[in-house]
């Protein structure tokens, strides 16, 4: 990046035929487009990493809502259970 500023720094000190002010401006977005690619795959990872992480946090989410309606449904029977047993106790 450092050589880019340098030649920046050349352009503005000297006048350039039109030729080389298009190469250096296409010198300019090749660098410009490749920093911009780097960013977004950057970006891109960060968002499948955060994506991967709210997934793995649903499904225990999940996880846990499934095992509350099965200990829902033990507490229920075992309910049903003594109810039963009082009754045939009496």
């Amino acid at each position: 990046m450092s050589e880019l500023w340098d030649q920046i720094a050349e352009v503005l000190n000297r006048d350039l035929s039109p030729q080389q002010t298009a190469s250096f401006l296409n010198k300019l977005q090749d660098a410009l487009d490749g920093q911009l690619e780097a960013c977004r795959s950057v970006v891109h990872k960060e968002i499948d990493r955060q994506q991967a992480v709210w997934r793995s946090k649903q499904e225990d989410l999940l996880q846990l809502q499934l095992s509350a309606r099965n200990l829902q449904a033990v507490m229920e029977r075992l309910r049903d259970w003594r109810t039963v047993r009082r009754a045939n106790l009496r």
